[in-house]
């Protein structure tokens, strides 16, 4: 939620020098979702957390890497260099959505594994 936030308001942010910059630094806060993402991972990976770490890592840089084209894709396609906070918030939102695909995934999971 913190990301979508941020990048939400940094559309509106984006025109002044002091708000700019400081949602700039505040979407650099984002990264800390890094240790805790993969601490879960790990914990969940059991015996292939080598393989969890670093399809952790191409994650974030398949994310990097989309996030930059698609903003630049919008400022080609005229829109103002504050779009780019509105394409990282409508990224953020699809990172949500597939977080809660999955935790219901993992609840069903549970529960078959209780129920057998």
């Amino acid at each position: 939620m913190w990301s979508t936030l941020v990048q939400g308001l940094f559309y509106f942010a984006a025109n002044s020098i002091f708000w700019g910059l400081l949602f700039v630094c505040l979407a650099g806060t984002s990264v800390a979702l890094g240790p805790a993402l993969q601490t879960r991972l790990r914990d969940m990976a059991e015996d292939a957390q080598t393989m969890a770490a670093s399809l952790n890592h191409a994650a974030f840089n398949m994310a990097n890497a989309l996030g930059t084209w698609l903003a630049g894709l919008f400022i080609t396609l005229g829109f103002s260099w504050s779009s780019t906070g509105l394409v990282g918030t409508a990224l953020a939102f699809g990172g949500l959505a597939i977080f809660a695909v999955g935790v219901v995934m993992e609840r069903r999971g549970e529960q078959a594994r209780n129920t057998a």
